[in-house]
């Protein structure tokens, strides 16, 4: 299916079968200019259908290029003795592929126009760019054909006629190889072969590919020596475009991540002779994703072009890295994909080298960007590996630099860090949680949800807050922060989210059934659920599924979700407005200093974090910052609840302040829905005797 779409994106018209038994049949109906041909195939494999096409006459001069996965030299050999024309390994590099079919392609048609012309043999060789000539040993007098003429851009009349007016036409640097595999071949009787340059009279290079042998008198003198010669230039121009493709970045012009496994592999015996250390950084953009999805990819080419450029720049000017080093030894600099770039040091001498390199490197990538009108930061995490401490062989230092750069990315967003071995079994690990989490999300087994009550003036249940726990089947109950962030890095976020919302609303939906009073349940969303393109119609669906209206559901973001992309993220609060669910807030006052985004966002409620909550008894400062903070949510008619109160003494001056509902131990902890319900919802409650008694405490 790729190879087909990348050939038709092309301009080839495909036909497809799919054994060899099938293709006998259909090259049989119509003759393909090309086949490309999978070595593993059923009935009839590849190797017997190249066997029994070069067997039938008519098919014989079809290119074939065999592609599979079988890349040890037994089979590359098999392909070529049953009459491949080429040959390509598994996994399929797609630019690669278009060029060896239109480089196949053209050399059939050369072939074809050769065979059909045979009555006009310099047609043929214009055709092929084929030219032949032939010296007479005993006069020295060289003949050309018309299309080595043609080659070496010579008019006849000014041709010299002998060896050295072939030799003035080659480049000075390949004159004396020439000379040599000519009169080697010519006193050691065998033919040679032979690519060089010519310098053509306008400086123009072209490459060709010369062949020769002698003809001998009976007494075993040379007597006259042909051979021809081909334009290869083009053909050299396609090559190193191939070359290219398979081992350089397209978007950069940086060594992908193949050139860089070479480079690693190569360096580690020179630092193993030398005595010298070497490092590998993984370097991973912070922020990119979320620049890309906002900007457009067409941006995030561009930033990661810019970051190329930065890196090249910031390696350059790292003196350490240059430093006693011997000639031709150059730091490599690669793009490993998407986000991600390696960097490899040699002959370093200590640890605090490649520390330099990586404070350097994440400096310069913490400067703002600008793309069109816009100014962006990114910033960098860089994890750091060393030979011989922390691997013998390129893979194992490449993935423990990963290793690496993932716990900084997750620990210390922004900064380097040395690869260490517990790093490794972190990650088992996590790798181990991420794939048990993904099984509780497929079979719903293990995941609840508790609900914090929400507390207003009246001591009355003014709503709750829904938090995910996880029941882990070998480590027990778990925390959010235990597997949060974890569903953030791999994605899960999104179907747990969607989880945590349909199961908060059909909760609801019970609730209601058992005529309680009316709740309005609170969810979080992450990040990574507020960029989701279908969160609005996600939302409204499990509302709806649940018979729930908009009114009945809250939903609460941080300031730095709301700001990253305010102009972004305010046609989804809009939406959800629109349909009646109540924005807040979460952790205000934490996040961005600008409260410009207050007056032009749908917000109803903002929620004062629980820091301040917590020195608002022992540190006059915070007291003044939740006064302003309540007065501000006022002004703009915004409710405001107080998160994490756990003494009266917090409550009682929240309530005289003027806050209008509160969460936490002092009233209850996030319970299960049973405990909830049977505490909350059937009886009088403890907890609302307790509000009273604050609120008259505040009055005395």
């Amino acid at each position: 299916l790729l190879t087909a779409q990348t050939l038709q994106q092309e301009g080839y018209r495909i036909r497809e079968a799919e054994n060899g038994r099938i293709a006998m049949a259909s090259v049989r109906d119509k003759l393909p200019d090309l086949i490309l041909l999978d070595v593993m195939m059923p009935e009839v494999d590849g190797f017997a259908f190249c066997g029994w096409l070069r067997a039938q006459p008519p098919f014989q001069r079809v290119p074939v290029l065999m592609m599979t996965g079988l890349e040890d030299a037994d089979s590359i050999r098999r392909a070529f003795e049953c009459g491949a024309s080429d040959f390509i390994a598994k996994p399929i590099n797609w630019p690669v592929l278009a060029q060896r079919a239109r480089f196949l392609l053209r050399a059939s048609q050369a072939l074809e126009a050769l065979a059909a012309s045979q009555a006009s043999l310099a047609e043929a060789q214009r055709i092929a760019h084929l030219g032949s000539w032939s010296l007479d040993h005993a006069s020295g007098a060289l003949t050309w054909s018309e299309e080595v003429f043609r080659i070496f851009e010579q008019d006849p009349a000014d041709f010299a006629g002998s060896l050295e007016g072939l030799l003035a036409s080659v480049h000075p640097e390949d004159r004396e190889r020439l000379q040599r595999a000519f009169w080697g071949s010519v006193w050691k009787r065998r033919e040679y072969d032979l690519v060089h340059r010519l310098l053509l009279p306008g400086g123009a290079i072209k490459w060709v590919h010369e062949r020769g042998l002698t003809e001998y008198t009976p007494a075993g003198d040379p007597l006259r020596s042909m051979g021809t010669v081909q334009d290869i230039t083009e053909r050299r121009e396609s090559e190193a475009t191939i070359r290219f493709l398979s081992l350089y970045d397209s978007l950069t012009g940086l060594p992908n991540r193949s050139l860089f496994d070479e480079q690693a592999q190569r360096a580690i015996p020179l630092a193993q002779r030398r005595g010298t250390q070497l490092a590998i950084l993984h370097l991973g953009l912070d922020r990119f994703l979320r620049v890309n999805e906002s900007l457009g990819h067409t941006a995030g080419d561009s930033l990661l072009c810019q970051t190329a450029e930065r890196l090249l720049n910031g390696l350059r000017a790292c003196d350490c890295v240059a430093r006693d080093r011997p000639p031709g030894a150059e730091v490599e600099l690669a793009r490993w994909g998407g986000d991600e770039f390696a960097v490899l040091l040699q002959d370093l001498h200590n640890p605090d080298d490649a520390a330099r390199v990586a404070a350097r490197l994440v400096t310069e990538l913490a400067q703002p960007y600008r793309i069109g009108g816009h100014e962006v930061t990114l910033g960098a995490s860089i994890g750091i590996a060393l030979y011989p401490g922390d691997g013998a062989c390129a893979a194992d230092l490449t993935a423990n630099a990963s290793t690496a750069m993932r716990h900084a990315k997750r620990h210390e967003p922004g900064s380097y860090h040395f690869y260490a071995p517990a790093m490794n079994a972190h990650a088992r690990v996590r790798l181990a949680l991420e794939s048990d989490l993904r099984r509780a999300l497929e079979r719903g087994e293990g995941l609840r949800l508790h609900y914090q009550p929400q507390v207003d003036r009246t001591g009355g249940l003014r709503g709750v807050e829904a938090l995910v726990r996880w029941r882990h089947p070998e480590l027990g109950l778990l925390e959010p922060d235990r597997f949060i962030p974890l569903a953030e890095d791999t994605g899960l976020i999104i179907p747990l989210g969607d989880w945590v919302l349909r199961e908060a609303c059909a909760q609801m939906r019970a609730w209601r059934d058992l005529a309680y009073p009316p709740l309005r349940v609170a969810i979080n969303l992450s990040p990574a659920q507020f960029r989701h393109k279908s969160l609005v119609e996600d939302i409204l669906a499990a509302l709806a599924a649940a018979r729930l209206s908009g009114s009945d559901l809250e939903v609460e973001l941080t300031e730095r979700q709301v700001m990253e992309d305010a102009a972004g993220g305010r046609g989804v609060l809009e939406a959800l407005h629109d349909a009646g669910v109540h924005l807040a807030v979460d952790d205000f006052g934490t996040g961005y200093s600008s409260l410009s985004y207050l007056s032009f966002l749908p917000l109803d409620v903002l929620k004062i974090d629980r820091a301040f909550v917590r020195d608002t008894l022992t540190v006059p400062g915070q007291a003044a910052i939740v006064r302003a903070i309540i007065a501000l949510a006022g002004s703009l008619s915004l409710s405001v609840v107080a998160e994490g109160v756990e003494t009266e003494a917090q409550a009682a001056v929240l309530w005289r302040e003027g806050c209008d509902a509160m969460q936490g131990y002092l009233y209850d902890r996030p319970l299960p829905a049973d405990v909830l319900e049977r505490r909350w919802l059937r009886a009088a409650t403890p907890p609302a005797a307790l509000v009273l008694r604050t609120l008259r405490a505040t009055a005395g």
